[in-house]
């Protein structure tokens, strides 16, 4: 299968439950482990990296249908599904240390198509500008942006602070300190410097 169509084909599956016959492991990133699963053979690996507060199991059938053709990994953040938490703060370089520690451990072997939701677009960005020789492909779905919050400020200010404020008090306890580290990134409007992205698909 061709990147191409890979990514056509991630873009247009819808999200649903993980094929309940796939078992996961418990991997170790130092200090925690994280719960992944790995399946499928192909020219490509494809990753997959959930929105905030989300685990491995938003991607359900996505994953299930692009093993068929290449290989695919998915896990749980530190803190969601069976995944540990991290004892140290889980800031968005954290996440994606986890990240590149978490595919060393399990011998991932590159090509890599990385594909994040909402937050999960945030880590796959700074893994590719890390890893440029590593990625061909970045897919995007529903993608979080630095300048978001900025934006929407700017159509309407107050609305913009009411659901900033409403979010906040939906987060559960144990990812309220990651939720506070988003919003910095959100109010300055920038994310750290990871370098730039590879020119990829």
């Amino acid at each position: 299968m061709t990147i191409k169509r890979i990514l056509l084909l991630l873009l247009c599956i819808g999200n649903i439950a993980l094929a309940r016959a796939q078992q996961t492991k418990m991997v170790s990133v130092g200090n925690h482990s994280l719960e992944m699963i790995q399946a499928g053979t192909g020219d490509y690996t494809v990753i997959f990296e959930s929105g905030f507060g989300s685990n491995y199991k938003v991607w359900g059938n996505v994953a299930s249908e692009i093993a068929n053709t290449n290989q695919v990994m998915l896990y749980s953040r530190a803190g969601t599904g069976k995944s540990e938490p991290n004892p140290e703060p889980q800031t968005l370089e954290a996440a994606i240390k986890d990240l590149s520690t978490l595919i060393e451990q399990a011998k991932l072997q590159p090509p890599f198509i990385l594909v994040g939701h909402s937050y999960g677009a945030f880590i796959i960005r700074g893994y590719a500008a890390q890893h440029p020789g590593q990625v061909k492909g970045l897919v995007f779905v529903d993608p979080a942006h630095e300048r978001m919050m900025q934006e929407l400020k700017k159509a309407d200010h107050a609305k913009a602070l009411k659901d900033i404020e409403l979010q906040n008090s939906f987060v559960p306890d144990r990812f309220k300190q990651e939720n506070e580290l988003i919003n910095k990134i959100f109010e300055k409007g920038a994310l750290p410097d990871f370098g730039k992205l590879p020119q990829v698909p």
